[in-house]
């Protein structure tokens, strides 16, 4: 897959309903098919993983697993402060921390 969202887990029974999912987090997932380097998962509260993988430099990886769909929200108003007021509340951790902020600032300008 090149690139678009996934549809939840196998395990995880029905799809959640959009309605569900906040118009900030429906807003950012959108984004990431504009992802243009390395390989991004997302896991959301709902179960839910998306996935996006750019043309470019495919030894990025990174995983972000969001806890509270607030991060979403937070993100949008306030940016990278916002992001990062999320990781220290625990609205969203990740496996490896320097590889997600590597990804994210070889996507800066989609992401911006």
């Amino acid at each position: 897959m090149t690139s678009g969202t996934l549809p939840p887990s196998a395990g995880s029974g029905a799809r959640v309903k959009p309605a569900r999912v906040p118009a900030a987090a429906r807003a950012a997932l959108a984004l990431l098919p504009r992802l243009q380097a390395g390989t991004l998962s997302v896991r959301t509260p709902d179960g839910a993983t998306h996935q996006a993988t750019g043309a470019t430099r495919a030894e990025l990886h990174a995983t972000l697993h969001v806890h509270d769909w607030a991060m979403f929200g937070a993100t949008m108003r306030a940016g990278d402060i916002g992001f990062a007021e999320g990781f220290l509340a625990g609205h969203w951790t990740t496996p490896h921390l320097a590889d997600l902020l590597r990804l994210l600032l070889a996507n800066r300008a989609v992401i911006e």
